[in-house]
């Protein structure tokens, strides 16, 4: 199989809980690649040492589940995680050509408190992409 898989604590929600960050793409063609290292800034940066970098393979970022309500999102969202991993053509095709950086639930707290659009306290998270801030829109600020 061609498969790289790779998930990785991007960040933690106010109240502990993971927000992962899943990288997907082919196994590279040479070897010797520089490995892809999450940004120090990240409060919970780790290395990614069998994850090389792509260079040119451009990236396709999706996330979901930022408004916790959003359960018909996380169904495409596995869907698509599950094709992505699949031994199908079509997603071998894909995998040679981008990286795909998925993020499965950008607001955990928010959809184990029972929330339909906000955080713990009380936030809507897509109303803050433009200037996160870690203290308040962690799982946003973590992806920007």
């Amino acid at each position: 199989r061609d498969l790289v898989f790779r998930r990785q604590l991007l960040h933690r929600s106010l109240q502990g809980r993971r927000v992962d960050l899943l990288t997907i793409t082919a196994i590279p063609q040479k070897s010797g690649e520089e490995p892809d290292i999450l940004p120090q800034d990240l409060p919970c940066a780790t290395l990614a040492s069998n994850v090389p970098k792509f260079e040119n393979r451009p990236i396709i970022f999706i996330s979901a589940r930022v408004h916790p309500g959003e359960t018909p999102g996380e169904f495409v969202f596995l869907g698509l995680l599950r094709f992505l991993l699949s031994e199908d053509p079509r997603a071998s095709s894909l995998r040679q050509q981008f990286q795909f950086k998925l993020v499965p639930m950008l607001n955990p707290d928010g959809v184990a408190c029972g929330h339909y659009r906000t955080n713990t306290i009380g936030l809507n998270l897509n109303r803050h992409y433009d200037k996160p801030n870690v203290l308040s829109h962690e799982g946003v600020w973590a992806v920007k």
